[in-house]
């Protein structure tokens, strides 16, 4: 899903100020902003809006209730493009604010703090216009049951999108003089999405999930540029480690391909900022050319991952250098004192989107030498037309830095073309004094889940004791600041406040960081973490009848929302598929067989879906196809023996992904025991040994 402009009216609506306060005005009684004394940086953005917006809480809807108002609700988050232009085109506008106060009670919602309400109401919207994105619009009644569904909606009406300024009329004809209509159409929509429990089909016969998955990625992989399917392209770090994962036990060469392909076509293209290192969100074009410019965490730390497992599955320096980039640029931009990361940084600057990356021709000659300035132009394809020209926030002149893919069959160099450190940093020291985007300073639980994984994995893989100390300080963070006294984890923090109790992914992302930094220091502590919070998620999330885990935990005091189940691999890995990859994990450092008895029926609950859309599903495939087979390594000897120490790093210089390693402390010498599928190799006590055991494992 993508904020990209979206409107469909539905045929029942087609026959159809002031800083945020905590309460209603006292004298007048009427709705204001509320949203002043908010903690999310995406709810201040437009607490001085003259919609009379409402955090989404009980008062909210008793109002709505009260006043027999419906409910226009709006999705979005901070570093979104789109939604900054429906608020300066819309919100901001006193006539169009006028009319949405006077209609509506107005409801904000920072999709990144509640992602239940983002998925419930995502839903809704795909269901009732085929399509989703941000930001998102609801119109719905007290009640909270949509009646209509768009994402950007203009000011007036253009290009066959009916404007603000003409929808709601209609909306409020259709409320005031046919509610009973609005009501049933509303009730329908409802009871066919959330009125009955989801179904779950149980193991399927035929072809294997994982064989569909490489086909359906094969079909789809453009053999050009990488990557798969066309315009907006994605980079979806999930189904590269999809395809290494399988290239790693079926020994297919083309699904290794098809990896190395994506992975060097996005370091080479615009989407990979050429200078300042780190990801944008997506490409505009097929050839990861003009990106979306905002980075999220997310992307950083699984394209890190995906790096990493593709480093070691070939050897190639290429990846480790990414690797290396994406979690310097994570530590240098990114990093919270507290230890933690941040969320995001906007697509947008003071100066337009995409005005703080792009170069001018002839804007590098006043900072280097004539001839250096004019190679570089030449390298990063610097021309007068530029890249943007025609876009919305594009000018003639604004080129994106990217350098020339050579065709497929020619192999990338391990080094890439470009300046030396002295010039590299005259350009950025150049940029920085641009207006430089906005950086959304919350800190999620999942996110930073997934950062220090990536740290911790590459601390050991890149021999770097500085990510290791980064990984460990970002968990210890999240276990002190986001934690309930009751062992809870909390979805968000900034300025010293948590905002809602945790999510299925904040509990599987941090479960899963526990154990990459259990597997890279051997400290039993965090797997005790893991543990814990393993059954704090059992607890909370799994359906003991089916065998899944939800989302949430349903209702918040507001509105008693629905709990969904969610399985798509989308931006990020669904929580089912990273829960998967735990407990089977969990499974082989403890031994507890009723760990893999909640994985198999996780597994048995989920192959159908999987079978049925099987690269929407690409990290639960990989789960399903790794999980049960992942390497066990029991190490033993004197922790202070550097054979200990020398056995463990073989252990993990290896191709062998979610490898579980256990230490146990026994004198004499160190040895090491490696097995899958309950096959136990005999001990070893060399590290070559050690390595070529695991990698004769299918």
């Amino acid at each position: 899903m993508r904020c990209f402009c979206v409107i469909v009216l539905l045929a029942l609506a087609a026959a159809c100020g002031p800083k945020g306060r905590s309460e209603m005005s006292e004298e007048d009684g009427r709705l204001t902003n509320r949203l002043g004394d908010q903690n999310s940086p995406y709810l201040l953005q437009h607490a001085e809006n003259p919609v009379h917006w409402q955090p989404w809480d009980s008062l909210a809807f008793r109002e709505a209730r009260r006043l027999q108002r419906p409910v226009f609700l709006s999705i979005g988050y901070s570093t979104c493009h789109w939604c900054h232009v429906m608020e300066e085109e819309s919100f901001m506008d006193t006539e169009v604010a006028a009319l949405m106060n006077e209609t509506f009670v107005c409801v904000k919602v920072d999709r990144e703090e509640r992602p239940d309400i983002d998925n419930v109401y995502m839903r809704y919207a795909v269901a009732m216009t085929g399509s989703g994105g941000w930001p998102l619009t609801i119109i719905m009644t007290p009640e909270g049951e949509p009646f209509f569904a768009a994402t950007y909606i203009p000011r007036e009406s253009s290009f066959g999108r009916r404007g603000m300024l003409e929808l709601i009329p209609l909306v409020s004809d259709a409320w005031s003089n046919r509610r009973e209509e609005v009501y049933a159409s509303a009730g329908r929509v409802s009871s066919a999405l959330f009125g009955r429990d989801p179904e779950f089909e149980g193991p399927v016969s035929g072809e294997d999930p994982a064989r569909l998955c490489f086909r359906q990625l094969e079909d789809s992989f453009d053999r050009r540029w990488g990557g798969f399917g066309a315009a907006p392209k994605f980079p979806s770090p999930h189904n590269v480690l999809f395809l290494l994962r399988y290239f790693r036990i079926t020994g297919d060469s083309a699904a290794l391909d098809m990896a190395e392909r994506t992975l060097g076509a996005i370091r080479y293209g615009g989407i990979w900022d050429q200078l300042g290192g780190g990801i944008h969100r997506y490409s505009t074009d097929g050839q990861w050319h003009v990106p979306h410019f905002e980075k999220m965490l997310y992307d950083q730390a699984l394209m890190a991952l995906a790096s990493l497992e593709a480093f070691q599955a070939t050897g190639k320096d290429l990846y480790r250098r990414m690797a290396g980039e994406l979690l310097d640029f994570v530590m240098r931009e990114m990093a919270a004192p507290s230890g933690s990361f941040y969320s995001a940084l906007d697509a947008d600057s003071p100066g337009g989107e995409g005005a703080y990356y792009t170069w001018a021709p002839g804007e590098m000659e006043s900072l280097l030498a004539p001839g250096t300035a004019a190679s570089l132009e030449a390298l990063w394809g610097i021309d007068d037309e530029g890249d943007l020209a025609g876009l919305p926030h594009g000018g003639p002149g604004m080129n994106v830095l990217r350098l020339e893919l050579p065709p497929p069959g020619v192999p990338l160099p391990d080094t890439l073309p470009g300046p030396g450190e002295e010039t590299l940093e005259a350009l950025l020291d150049h940029r920085e004094l641009r207006p430089a985007p906005l950086m959304d300073r919350k800190v999620l639980a999942d996110w930073n889940g997934m950062t220090a994984a990536a740290m911790a994995r590459g601390g050991i893989v890149l021999g770097r004791p500085d990510l290791l100390g980064a990984a460990g300080r970002c968990i210890d963070f999240v276990t002190d600041s986001m934690t309930s006294d009751e062992g809870r984890l909390f979805h968000s923090w900034k300025s010293g406040e948590p905002g809602a109790r945790g999510f299925l992914d904040d509990y599987a992302w941090m479960i899963f960081a526990c154990m990459e930094l259990h597997t890279a220091t051997l400290d039993t502590g965090y797997l005790e973490t893991a543990l814990r919070f393993q059954e704090m998620q059992d607890d909370l999330f799994l359906d003991s009848s089916s065998g899944v885990y939800t989302f949430s935990c349903g209702g918040d005091g507001a509105l008693d929302i629905p709990r969904t189940v969610e399985t798509h691999d989308g931006a990020v890995p669904s929580g089912n598929s990273i829960t998967l990859l735990n407990l089977y994990r969990l499974w082989g450092l403890t031994g507890d067989t009723s760990l893999k008895n909640r994985a198999d029926s996780l597994t048995a609950a989920l192959s159908g879906r999987a079978a049925a859309s099987p690269a929407g599903h690409s990290m639960l495939i990989s789960a399903m196809l790794n999980g049960p087979r992942h390497a066990r390594v029991t190490i033993s000897g004197s922790r202070e023996d550097p054979a200990l120490r020398e056995l463990h790093l073989a252990a993990l210089r290896v191709y062998s992904p979610d490898i579980t390693v256990i230490a146990e402390e026994r004198e004499g010498a160190a040895s090491a025991v490696a097995c899958v599928q309950g096959a136990c190799r005999p001990p070893v006590v060399s590290p070559a040994g050690l390595e070529e055991i695991l990698g004769s494992f299918p």
